[in-house]
């Protein structure tokens, strides 16, 4: 229920691209924690490492895009 509430407070201050970015950054952040309690339980790290490269890949992505965007948004004004 706090993520929702972090959520809306962050959708208030931040418009666009800039919430797409924080929304990534945030499921990273709690994608690792839930992460890091499965592998306390089951200490498999090929899971977690693989986990961890696929959203480190997803902001990536999203930090490119968010990029691409600003210079195409400069470029137009």
């Amino acid at each position: 229920m706090t993520a929702f509430f972090l959520l809306y407070f962050i959708a208030r201050k931040l418009s666009g691209i800039s919430l797409f970015l924080t929304w990534l950054v945030l499921m990273f952040l709690f994608g690792l924690s839930a992460e890091l309690h499965l592998l306390a339980e089951t200490a498999t790290s090929w899971n977690f490492a693989f986990v961890v490269m696929f959203q480190s890949l997803l902001l990536m992505l999203g930090g490119t895009l968010g990029t691409i965007y600003n210079i195409y948004k400069r470029n137009m004004a």
